[in-house]
């Protein structure tokens, strides 16, 4: 068995991590390596660079980062990338450790690509969202620590999807203190926690006590989607789930909101891609597009 790399860190309280040898990358894009991280309350990163681009992401915790030369606060949905010549200090909050993503890339077009993506070595950003980013870096480490066929071709679709996601979505990291972003972050927790009481968009502006017209700005913003997309979205993963455990599609498109079965079952296609009477009884979910 193949040793860890050595620049895999130790001082960690509990990890997942992939590697992938050079012998079976593609020399434009790959991912050498990646995983996530729960750190050590003592943990602490310092290098002068790396030798290939690397890219990060903070998914909670806190802590504080130098990097080329200028100190910034971590916070969850911060994401910085670093690599030859690029300094970097990670420090972790003792008190609210951190746990995190990275990505370490490799290929001719790797640093073209994170620059694309407002994340070029040396960069800071940050998404409002951070839940698409941690899929997309889940479905790379499912794929990564699997033995498929051409794995190292699946991680770099991954990362390339990833960028694309980014280049939309990524934001100045000052953006993490202003208060629209605040405003954003409040509503989408709401909705995320009371979808089941909101039917239209009318009322999830009511219960975020925002105008409608405010609150679609914020999600023209921070978000891929309107406030009732979110909305719809939700609804529709819960019917999926509903489905599944053998529910109608009469009874579950009532649930979920729709009168008529028959534009139930058209949101659902376009959703899942297949019809709501197939998805019934179905242990896993369907594809979402």
């Amino acid at each position: 068995m193949l040793a860890d790399p050595p620049y895999f860190s130790h001082n960690v309280v509990s990890t997942r991590r992939f590697w992938i040898p050079h012998g079976e990358l593609d020399e434009r894009l790959g991912v050498l390596s990646g995983g996530y991280e729960h750190v050590a309350p003592d943990y602490r990163i310092e290098r002068d660079g790396f030798p290939t681009p690397l890219l990060e992401m903070v998914a909670g915790g806190a802590g504080s980062l130098l990097l080329a030369g200028r100190r910034h606060q971590l916070r969850p949905g911060m994401l910085f990338a670093y690599g030859p010549g690029i300094p970097v200090e990670v420090v972790t909050d003792e008190r609210s450790v951190l746990r995190k993503y990275f990505l370490v890339i490799s290929g001719r077009e790797a640093e073209a690509l994170l620059a694309a993506a407002h994340l070029a070595p040396g960069s800071v950003a940050m998404v409002a969202d951070p839940q698409p980013v941690v899929d997309i870096i889940e479905q790379a480490i499912r794929w990564g620590q699997s033995n498929v066929p051409r794995r190292a071709r699946a991680c770099g679709v991954a990362l390339e999807y990833l960028t694309q996601h980014l280049a939309h979505q990524a934001l100045p990291a000052d953006s993490a203190d202003s208060g629209a972003l605040a405003s954003f972050r409040r509503c989408h927790r709401l909705i995320e926690e009371r979808f089941m009481d909101m039917r239209t968009q009318a009322a999830v502006s009511a219960l975020c006590g925002l105008e409608p017209s405010y609150l679609c700005r914020l999600y023209r913003r921070f978000a891929l989607e309107s406030p009732y997309q979110h909305l719809r979205r939700l609804r529709l993963h819960h019917a999926l789930a509903r489905l599944q455990a053998g529910a109608s599609v009469a009874q579950v498109a009532d649930e979920v909101g729709f009168g008529d079965p028959a534009h139930f079952s058209r949101a659902f296609v376009q959703c899942f891609g297949l019809p709501p009477s197939r998805a019934r009884g179905r242990p896993t979910s369907p594809t979402a597009s």
